[in-house]
């Protein structure tokens, strides 16, 4: 670790110098994000530099001194990479200063919370039969990973005339697939129109809590705000995450309408 500290600091002492690439500079800002610490020490170089040029100037306009142009070529050398290394410092100041960590929306969304019927015989022996038989399919060809075959079955199930408890269900079902496969559009829009179709509570605060994950991967901050409140305030096993993810995305939610 020391020897990684040390080549920071000579990397810091070639960016005061006007020595570093672009790509040094990146990695630069990425190295002491890792060793905050360092900045202190940053600032104090870019102190020291400020005050010597301070004096530089003051030097130049007294009488008696005569300077070419080119002895002033030292001082241009360094001073846009200072300007620079300045803000460089501010712009780390202010990231390491953030309480709040940055937002995270779940990887992904567990098959469990996909609505299926149940696997039952009747008393004649009968299996599952018609629009149940498909959303069933749907829901194996999903825990399988055959994720074209299970929007397949959840598709053909939505075009047999549900009524609209069922219909949200299997939009449902089908946002929790495109979000898993990272389509984060086509599962917000089945998340939304999953809510708009059903008055069951659940249901919808399920929908909410999804769509504030989803916006949240878009970095949709304010919407992703409303459906964590929505999801809150709604009952369900999600009102405890929903009420953490809106502290964590209050400031982002405040910063991204201004």
């Amino acid at each position: 670790m020391n020897e990684q500290k040390d080549n920071i600091r000579r990397q810091i002492d070639r960016y005061i110098s006007g020595e570093l690439t672009p790509d040094e500079i990146d990695q630069l800002w990425a190295d002491l994000l890792d060793y905050p610490e360092l900045l202190e020490e940053l600032k104090a170089q870019a102190t020291l530099k400020s005050i010597i040029s301070d004096q530089n100037s003051n030097l130049a306009g007294e009488p008696g001194q005569s300077y070419t142009s080119g002895s002033f070529t030292p001082y241009y050398r360094w001073a846009l990479p200072l300007a620079a290394m300045l803000l460089l410092a501010i712009g780390i100041s202010w990231y390491l200063s953030m309480d709040e960590p940055y937002p995270e929306a779940v990887e992904s969304i567990s098959y469990a919370e996909m609505y299926v019927p149940d696997v039952q015989r009747s008393d004649e022996g009968k299996r599952l039969t018609g629009t149940d038989s498909l959303l069933h399919s749907g829901y194996n060809a999903a825990v399988n990973n055959r994720i074209s075959e299970a929007i397949s079955h959840f598709r053909e199930a939505s075009d047999k005339g549900l009524d609209s408890d069922s219909e949200a269900e299997v939009n449902l079902n089908m946002g929790i697939l495109f979000y898993n496969d990272r389509d984060f559009e086509q599962a917000a829009l089945l998340f939304e129109k999953s809510a708009n179709q059903t008055s069951r509570k659940r249901l919808q605060t399920k929908n909410y809590w999804f769509l504030a994950n989803t916006y949240l991967q878009l970095e949709e901050f304010n919407l992703a705000f409303e459906y964590a409140r929505k999801a809150h305030q709604g009952s369900g096993e999600f009102a405890d995450e929903a009420g953490r993810l809106l502290q964590s995305l209050s400031n982002f939610a405040e910063a991204s309408t201004n």
